[in-house]
């Protein structure tokens, strides 16, 4: 078996850490956690046998981003001794958005971190 993920946003970017995510076609986060056996890698699976693949949500809505964006994520300790996962990624074209959750859980709920508007260069006078 391998890694096989389907409906990938062709011009966005992949990323990963503890879990990879990436974007959908229709332009929502996607990740999986990887299993890394080498040329057997392959996703966990849920009880049924499919890949466990979980959809970025916030407040029980799928959350988009700007099509073609580039992806980050990351794992940090948190003070609890936990680890917490913060994606990032474009959603209008001149923001940043994250979004965090803990990493133990791979279906737990997804809080909005922040959303940074991005101020253009302004030339210098």
């Amino acid at each position: 078996m391998d890694i096989k993920v389907d409906n990938v946003q062709i011009d966005s970017g992949l990323g990963y850490t503890n879990y990879m995510v990436w974007q959908d076609q229709d332009t929502t986060i996607k990740g999986a956690n990887p299993l890394w056996l080498a040329e057997n890698t392959t996703f966990n699976t849920t009880e049924d046998g499919r890949p466990d693949v979980f959809t970025l949500q916030y407040q029980g809505k799928d959350v988009y981003a700007l099509r073609g964006t580039h992806l980050s994520i990351t794992g940090v300790k948190t003070s609890s001794e936990g680890d917490e996962l913060l994606v990032f990624f474009q959603g209008a074209g001149d923001d940043m958005m994250v979004y965090t959750r803990d990493a133990a859980n791979q279906h737990g709920l997804w809080q909005q971190a922040s959303d940074f508007p991005v101020e253009p260069d302004t030339p210098d006078s």
